[in-house]
């Protein structure tokens, strides 16, 4: 089979660390043929899906290797298309998506475009109130204000991010308070999320890995160098954790929703088991749960695409 992965750079991606080359050098072990969509390499002629790619390999010692001739493939040449491009998921994100709408019943491809669409990885759990912290969604100055007056400290984040790129932690007293904002909004013209600090935030957070929707594994991340951003991108180190009762809860729900958009791999992000963010575009954390666990959690997702694929 032929898997084209839409990911970033793969020559700029850290061999030890990253999900995407984890899979594509399952892939390859599997004999199938992996690529990498290249730059604005996805264009449609005449309802044709079109692509442009490179054929790219991952040895055994984790060396990234990409073929410098470009190859053009249409949709009856691809069989499986893994969307694990980085946010920002921007106007030409978007574009994209609809784009590989066309690809139905032709290639198989997770995450589903549509769902990616539907579920931003900030916005979309408030609709779980319970499950959540206290959070603010506005371009509002005084509705920001009015918020951390009341809360008296709170994360302020792009709606848009990722890797606690733009996150900042602000305290009422702060004499910034209300540059950082002005900042974060682009002078009020952005919604950002702003929501209560919470307590257990020194401790680290927990990713936990959902593969359609069951528990794949969790980890736990934490940053001991006095930054509350425990992301890996932002410095965090990583320990074994379990999944409480109540985190299990909170997946119980989230799970018909999660599989009805067609959302397979996914990583949920709790602070004292409240539900921060969903992560649906490019799902991290994979390698270290294999190093702290003794996994190859590779196999059981490239087992679930290729049963995705006989469905198809």
């Amino acid at each position: 089979m032929n898997y084209v992965f839409w990911i970033d750079d793969p020559l700029l991606l850290n061999p030890l660390k990253d999900t995407s080359l984890a899979l594509m050098k399952e892939v390859s072990f599997r004999g199938d043929k992996v690529y990498a969509l290249i730059p604005k390499g996805l264009s449609v002629l005449d309802g044709v899906v079109r692509f442009r790619v490179q054929p790219v390999n991952v040895t055994d010692e984790w060396a990234v290797e990409v073929d410098s001739r470009e190859v053009c493939f249409t949709d009856e040449d691809v069989d499986f298309f893994v969307i694990r491009k980085d946010p920002p998921f921007d106007e030409d994100y978007l574009c994209q998506t609809w784009l590989l709408d066309l690809l139905e019943k032709k290639v198989c491809v997770t995450n589903n475009p549509s769902g990616l669409r539907s579920v931003n990885e900030k916005i979309w759990v408030n609709q779980f109130k319970d499950l959540t912290p206290k959070t603010l969604i506005t371009s509002s100055l005084e509705d920001y204000m009015s918020f951390l007056a009341e809360h008296k400290f709170v994360v302020l984040k792009p709606y848009n991010g990722f890797g606690g790129q733009g996150v900042t932690f602000i305290h009422h007293e702060d004499k910034n308070a209300k540059v950082l904002f002005e900042y974060s909004s682009y002078q009020g013209e952005r919604l950002v999320v702003v929501q209560k600090f919470l307590k257990k935030a020194p401790e680290g957070d927990k990713r936990v890995l959902l593969l359609n929707g069951e528990i794949l594994q969790s980890v736990l991340r934490k940053n001991e160098q006095g930054d509350y951003r425990h992301n890996f991108m932002a410095g965090g180190s990583a320990f074994a954790c379990d999944v409480t009762a109540k985190e299990k809860d909170a997946i119980d729900q989230l799970r018909p929703f999660l599989k009805s958009q067609g959302l397979h791999f996914v990583g949920l992000d709790f602070i004292g088991e409240y539900l921060i963010e969903v992560n649906v575009t490019s799902p991290t954390c994979l390698r270290e749960m294999n190093l702290l666990y003794d996994t190859k959690l590779e196999v059981n997702v490239v087992d679930f695409f290729e049963s995705l694929k006989k469905m198809n």
